[in-house]
């Protein structure tokens, strides 16, 4: 049995598959490989095939964006960076580890659509953060007339995991954009009124940068970006010891869109 052989074995509801030669066995399988909540175990005996698309795309959602803790490279540059696209048709130039929702496999770069360079027709946004192909938190906003950062607005919010943060009249430091002050560049934050970094409060932070003004109080920042999250159903106190908030590995953006 051949490679060749499996893939045609891959056909109809067929979205991905495994094949060894040293078994000569072909495993097919309706999920696509980087469908989150599939868990994939690195075998050399066993190599992945899967169906060539031009997006990424899971149910209804399209895949916009997945950034990838720890892997010193900023997020938010490559998020605003005009021309850079990973899909149309997908990059072959990624690891395959950054088509996962697990940090199992190496994966050094963030994923760009090229619908962030084509906003347009754009009903819904998800905002999603992963552990272990999990997802711990999120949020679903309506992204009617929005751009590729205004849908990132607590007016605009349908749904989220924390149920409170709708109408949590206390998130006022809510954007996408973040604080950028003092070399400080904390993205996609949802803060309460600052404080003082012993009393600021938030739901949702990424730190994009390995400085951060307050990491003596907060934490430290060996590697970025650092997705944190409140695990109560409200915002948490950054500075509790021990923390009430969490460390996602990966921080995803979906979106729905009209067809045109």
């Amino acid at each position: 049995m051949k490679p060749t052989f499996c893939a045609l074995l891959c056909s109809g509801e067929c979205n991905s598959a495994t094949f060894s030669v040293k078994y000569q066995t072909c495993i097919t399988f309706k999920e696509k490989f980087f469908a989150p909540n599939i868990f994939w175990t690195a075998d050399l005996d066993w190599f992945m095939l899967y169906r060539d698309e031009s997006t990424l795309q899971f149910e209804d959602w399209r895949i916009v964006f997945k950034a990838y803790s720890g892997i010193n490279s900023s997020f938010y540059n490559l998020w605003e960076k005009d021309g850079h696209h990973d899909d149309e048709p997908l990059s072959s130039d990624l690891a395959m580890g950054c088509y996962r929702w697990d940090k199992k496999e190496t994966c050094t770069s963030h994923f760009r659509s090229s619908v962030l360079d084509n906003w347009t027709n754009i009903e819904k946004v998800k905002f999603a953060l992963y552990t272990n192909a999990s997802e711990v938190a999120y949020i679903i906003f309506n992204g009617t007339s929005t751009n590729r950062q205004s849908w990132y607005d607590r007016m605009l919010i349908i749904e989220s995991s924390w149920s409170l943060l709708k109408t949590d009249t206390q998130a006022v430091n809510f954007n996408f954009q973040g604080l950028t002050v003092d070399n400080n560049f904390r993205r996609m934050i949802i803060f309460g009124p600052y404080g003082g970094c012993n009393y600021d409060r938030m739901y949702v932070c990424t730190f994009d940068t390995n400085y951060e003004a307050c990491s003596t109080d907060w934490m430290p920042i060996p590697s970025y970006p650092l997705f944190i999250y409140s695990l109560q159903n409200q915002m948490v106190k950054v500075s509790t010891k021990p923390p009430e908030y969490a460390v996602a590995e990966i921080m995803s953006v979906f979106v729905q869109q009209k067809q045109p």
